[in-house]
């Protein structure tokens, strides 16, 4: 699925796809934290403070596999993969 249809979905309430978008961005967030922090684990910290306010935002908006799970499917999957993030 494009990221246009996947963001369609979000925004029609689909936590799933919402989790898909942050998963997504996820090595952006990292890319850009590390550029401007220069350290490894401060940049990882970035994206998981990120991930978690994502998920927060998620679980605010009512029910849904994110308000009962708490995070979206494999949400660490990368974390510590940095060879993944290129």
């Amino acid at each position: 699925m494009n990221q246009a249809a996947t963001l369609g979905r979000a925004r029609q309430g689909d936590d799933e796809a919402f989790a898909a978008l942050v998963q997504a961005q996820s090595r952006r967030v990292f890319q850009l934290a590390f550029r401007r922090m220069r350290n490894e684990q401060d940049a990882e910290d970035v994206e998981g403070i990120e991930r978690l306010g994502a998920c927060g935002v998620a679980r605010c908006r009512g029910a849904g596999p994110l308000a009962s799970r708490g995070e979206p499917d494999g949400a660490h999957a990368e974390h510590g993969n940095r060879a993944s993030r290129g």
